[in-house]
């Protein structure tokens, strides 16, 4: 019942391991161009590679009795000993790339060192014709008829033509992204090749292959720390969708790989669940820290102490991510509209601002110091007394639609949506149990139907540890005699349409962090609603102390800037 199988079957599933579509190939031939030193690399590709994939390089070559050995199973210039896989490889290393490649396709090589050349071409491991070419310095591998005796992989590759073009195309991209010293010149099929000139600033490299915009969008990281480097970029809050993933890339000693703590450790700095965050990361690390050699295709590398790179990189992002918020926050301050915090202050404060309380139940400011600036806070004497600090409105500062708030920062302006931004105050209000109950003069007595009544039940404790207060009357109705200090006011509507948003939601795993976010919705400003200039101040004031300024609770940015350097573009003057 057990055979041994053929070596031709056996070659050729060894070859599947490492060649597993064009994209494989590609992968492994521009590695071995990069490892070869090379300054400039054409690549050429025919009908998703299935016709050909050719891959020229201009770096060290090989001499005739290379060539004789390149297709030979482990043939390698890369190690000697076993102690060689050790070494830190510019890209790792699997001694079959060549050898797989040739069993699953028509194969030639030419290569000269600069004083002769020779073309070599292969059937499987064996060199079946081997002679002199015009002398040139490089290498060229052409490979045609891609899986021609490997007839299931042939069928599949060309039922999916259009995802073998796109792994063609992230592949190469993430070489693109990863060698920006190495010129590369692209042609598909017919079409006119696509040109990646050598670029000693990085920053020139992604911009040809993200765009424009990734210099504005992008905000750059850096730690070191002994012989580790983490570097790289993430996009600013204010450009990130919640709709859609964007880049995500991250590369170990310059090859593309996947390491899902990296995608955590930044989500975690970012600080909100909902936000999916773009970045592309570099780890340079020692030998020791890692090994390549798990994969066939070497997607993977086995990290020998991801603790400590989280650490690093969770704080370098962090730490980015206030240098953000400082630029954000940075907002010019009228000095001739000082109001000083005494017992007069409220004579100053709109009948409006007066009505609704201490500034008007939209900041609650009994329990906590009110930001002035970010890093300076309103401080109290031992008595819990505010001192005499003088508060500063913005010099400019302005309402559109009363439902964006524009003011000027030191380098452009900012737009922040107000009810989303006062949606967040609120909510690391409630999640730091920093406001209290607001008793009411008139309690609220609410009739519910059966539905609401069921939600209500499911709820009510953790309404209680919000700020609410109820009593029953009996049957369905309840009498709400406090609530959080957020709200402004309560009616029946208003809590009806509480329990209402509250009853979609019953099966949640999480219904004390849903909660939070509800009442934070309900309980802020909303769009449409005229702000004064000091509501407005205290408004932004209060979002850059909280510890997440840049995202509802929802996760949808909140704060937008434009940059002057935008506006003179804009306006032609750069």
């Amino acid at each position: 019942m057990i055979k041994l199988l053929p070596q031709e079957v056996i070659r050729k599933i060894a070859a599947g391991e490492v060649v597993e579509s064009p994209g494989s190939v590609v992968r492994e031939l521009l590695e071995n161009s990069i490892d070869a030193k090379s300054r400039n690399i054409d690549i050429h590709i025919r009908n998703s590679g299935l016709e050909l994939i050719e891959v020229k390089d201009d770096g060290t070559g090989m001499e005739k009795s290379d060539l004789e050995l390149a297709t030979k199973r482990y043939a390698t210039s890369k190690i000697e000993s076993l102690e060689d896989l050790q070494k830190d490889f510019t890209l790792g290393f699997r001694g079959e790339a060549l050898y797989s490649i040739a069993q699953v396709s028509k194969l030639v090589i030419i290569s000269g060192n600069g004083k002769e050349a020779w073309k070599a071409s292969y059937k499987g491991e064996e060199i079946i014709s081997l002679e002199p070419y015009s002398t040139f310095k490089g290498t060229i591998v052409r490979v045609e008829d891609l899986f021609y005796n490997f007839p299931v992989r042939r069928e599949f590759t060309e039922a999916n033509l259009r995802k073998a073009k796109k792994e063609l195309n992230d592949i190469i991209n993430n070489f693109l992204v990863a060698f920006p010293h190495i010129g590369f010149r692209i042609k598909w099929d017919d079409k006119k090749s696509e040109i990646y000139p050598v670029k000693e600033i990085e920053l020139e490299r992604y911009m040809s292959i993200f765009g424009e915009d990734f210099v504005r969008e992008m905000k750059d990281f850096i730690v070191e720390e002994d012989e580790i480097k983490i570097y790289g970029f993430f996009k600013k809050p204010q450009y990130l969708s919640t709709r859609k993933r964007g880049i995500e890339r991250v590369f170990v000693n310059r090859r593309r790989v996947n390491l899902d703590f990296v995608r955590i450790a930044i989500r975690s700095a970012f600080a909100q669940e909902n936000v999916i965050p773009e970045f592309l990361v570099f780890m340079e690390l020692p030998p020791y820290f890692f090994d390549f050699n798990v994969h066939p295709q070497k997607k993977e590398v086995k990290i020998y102490n991801e603790k400590r790179l989280f650490s690093l990189l969770y704080h370098a992002v962090r730490k980015a991510l206030m240098e953000e918020r400082i630029v954000l926050s940075d907002i010019k301050k009228d000095e001739n509209a000082k109001k000083m915090p005494d017992e007069d202050h409220g004579a100053d404060v709109p009948d409006k601002l007066e009505e609704r309380g201490e500034y008007g139940g939209l900041f609650e400011l009994r329990d906590e110091a009110r930001q002035l600036e970010f890093g300076e806070v309103l401080p109290f004497d031992d008595k819990g007394k505010e001192k005499e600090i003088p508060y500063y409105v913005p010099e400019k500062l302005f309402q559109i639609h009363n439902s964006y708030i524009i003011a000027e920062v030191e380098t452009g302006i900012i737009i922040v949506d107000q009810h989303a931004a006062h949606e967040r105050i609120i909510y690391e209000k409630l999640k730091k149990k920093k406001s209290g109950t607001k008793r009411l003069l008139f309690p609220v007595a609410v009739e519910l139907n059966r539905e609401e009544l069921d939600v209500f039940e499911e709820y009510r404790a953790i309404l209680e540890s919000m700020g609410f207060e109820f009593r029953s009357l009996g049957g369905k109705t309840i009498v709400i005699d406090g609530i959080p200090s957020v709200f402004d006011a309560m009616d029946k509507d208003i809590f009806k349409g509480l329990l209402n948003d509250l009853q979609s939601d019953l099966n949640l795993p999480d219904k004390h962090q849903y909660t939070l976010k509800t009442i934070a919705c309900k309980a802020a400003i909303k769009a449409g609603q005229k702000l004064s200039r000091e509501e407005m101040a205290a408004l932004l004031d209060e979002l850059f102390a909280c510890d997440v300024p840049f995202f509802c609770p929802h996760g949808r940015p909140l704060i937008y800037k434009i940059s002057l350097l935008e506006l003179e573009k804009k306006f032609g003057r750069t």
